[in-house]
């Protein structure tokens, strides 16, 4: 049986498979229903649907590149952390150069009542230095 820090990474290795192939529905199906996205520049995005419509657009406009390190887990009884870099490539489907980004992620995850480990919220921050404005 699988201890609950491998479940754990295994999410985050699902999510980024996810984002490789597109696959919103296979990176929803690591969700909770009730589940907060924490983005960069925009109000909370709250609920499954309204993550799913969220994830979408960004979908439709690019395909990515993304890989995820865990550098810490932390576990309770029905809650845990995920704290961890990234790297990202997003390229927009329309054409243009791609994005490239690196940065940081923190997840909070419930374990289910099944036993099952889902994400809760989601808070990433880039690295890089802000351009423009």
């Amino acid at each position: 049986m699988k201890t609950d820090e491998d479940a754990i990474k295994k999410i985050l290795k699902e999510y980024a498979a996810g984002y490789n192939s597109g696959d919103v529905a296979q990176v929803m199906s690591l969700w909770t229903e009730d589940g907060i996205v924490l983005a960069t520049q925009e109000p909370a995005i709250v609920g499954k649907k309204a993550i799913t419509a969220w994830k979408k657009r960004y979908f439709d406009q690019f395909t990515y590149r993304l890989e995820c390190t865990s550098e810490e887990i932390g576990i309770g009884k029905d809650w845990a952390f995920n704290r961890g870099t990234y790297t990202s490539t997003a390229t927009p489907k329309s054409g243009g150069r791609p994005v490239q980004d690196r940065g940081k992620f923190i997840q909070i995850l419930r374990r289910e009542s099944n036993g099952s480990w889902k994400i809760a919220r989601d808070m990433g921050a880039t690295d890089l230095p802000q351009t423009g404005d």
